[in-house]
């Protein structure tokens, strides 16, 4: 079988998105399946070199929309080569340009022999705004988008792929008409991790001296506000603060670990305001921010710490999520982690909103946790990875949805 992926861009550099279709492809092969993927990045992109995948660079598109005019006579002319096109991502020219191809090829040949197509939105069939008035405005931007153009896209295509039910679930909400043919949940898979070395453990000690031997929590991500970081800091200042007013400082860092906080942006005015906001505390020794991490180091960080913390206010994924789970480590995430009812059924997680009081509780839930219930989360957090996030079992439930596609739809029996 031959798949086309279809996709805005592959550039590793440009975030989550770009590693979630590369790790598609790569989980499909050797499967029996040969694979490309026709993007709009730039041709001569370093990235491309050595690259284990065939990728079409057409060049950058123009514009917000993305606007390639390479893309569609690529299209016209290459389709046909293919049993199947997985087009990932949505808001952008090349799905459009998916479906403008289809329409010409049909009218060139009414009785030809077309691909079938799988739309993989990557968590952009939902849409959250913080501002009153940004929401009203791109509320009536996208759906006029979806009426006349996204939605014919989810129209013809054989199956929508998801990687979590709660991202199945929320494609139900925002945008009226969605009735797709077929919905698969199909997971995603992270590679396990390395084995733990003492090496790790010393390379984390050697970048971040003030860490010493003590316990803490570890966020790993960009420094962001979608992350929800200036929450989580402000909500442990506070609890850290109410300890020590309530004249327990002795033996406080039994009470409360403390918070490892790394990534890259630390050079923004938000990572700026953040460290502002501890320094004015005068909690540097508390809440540490160490840079970026990777490597052994980043495992060391991964391996050493109590619990992962997550607080986003928007994650699709959450890779370091996975990765702290395939450690054996519990999370304490937000419910806008896309992938919490998976963590969540098999016990390894707490979960709360992803405000100020629902951040506190994560904290409180931890500090108050006892040895045996951490323990317990850590068992279940290793189980959780081996039953839903390895690559196996992404790779098999992407194969049985790409079967099903070429199967006969199931009528729908829901409202959607």
């Amino acid at each position: 079988m031959k798949v086309l992926h279809v996709a805005a861009a592959m550039d590793p550099e440009l975030g989550e998105m770009c590693h979630a279709v590369s790790a598609v492809v790569h989980n499909l092969l050797g499967r029996g399946i040969h694979n490309e993927v026709v993007s709009l990045d730039d041709c001569d992109a370093e990235f491309l070199h050595g690259s284990k995948i065939i990728i079409h660079a057409l060049g950058k598109g123009k514009n917000p929309w993305a606007y390639n005019k390479r893309l569609v006579p690529w299209l016209v002319t290459n389709l046909n080569y293919f049993d199947l096109v997985i087009v990932h991502g949505l808001w952008s020219y090349f799905g459009y340009a998916v479906r403008r191809a289809m329409a010409l090829l049909e009218r060139e040949d009414s009785n030809g022999s077309y691909p079938k197509l799988l739309v993989m939105p990557h968590g952009m069939l939902r849409s959250e705004y913080t501002h009153k008035w940004v929401n009203v405005i791109n509320s009536v931007k996208n759906n006029l988008y979806w009426k006349y153009i996204e939605r014919k896209l989810t129209d013809i295509a054989d199956g929508i792929l998801f990687i979590s039910e709660e991202e199945r679930i929320l494609a139900s909400f925002p945008l009226k008409g969605y009735n797709p043919k077929r919905e698969f949940v199909v997971g995603f898979g992270v590679d396990p991790p390395p084995a733990f070395t003492s090496d790790m453990n010393e390379l984390l000690r050697l970048k971040c001296p003030a860490l010493g031997n003590n316990s803490y929590l570890l966020f790993i991500g960009n420094i962001a506000e979608v992350h929800g970081l200036d929450l989580l800091v402000k909500a442990y200042i506070d609890s850290l603060l109410k300890l020590k007013t309530e004249k327990r400082l002795s033996g406080i860092m039994g009470l409360m670990p403390k918070l490892l906080i790394s990534g890259g942006g630390m050079d923004t005015p938000y990572g700026r305001f953040l460290l502002e906001t501890v320094v004015q505390n005068s909690l540097t020794e508390d809440i540490i921010f160490i840079g970026q991490l990777s490597g052994q180091a980043k495992w060391g960080a991964i391996y050493g710490c109590e619990g992962f913390i997550m607080p986003s206010h928007k994650e699709y994924f959450g890779i370091e999520v996975a990765e702290a789970l395939s450690c054996g480590k519990p999370v304490l995430i937000s419910e806008k982690v896309l992938i919490w009812r998976e963590i969540y059924e098999n016990g390894a997680c707490y979960v709360a909103q992803d405000d100020m009081a629902g951040i506190t509780e994560l904290l409180e839930f931890w500090r108050q946790a006892s040895y045996k219930q951490k323990q317990a989360l850590s068992d279940y957090a290793l189980l959780a990875y081996k039953k839903s996030f390895t690559p196996e079992y992404a790779t098999s439930r992407l194969l049985r949805a790409i079967k099903g596609t070429f199967q006969e739809p199931v009528p729908r029996t829901d409202n959607k």
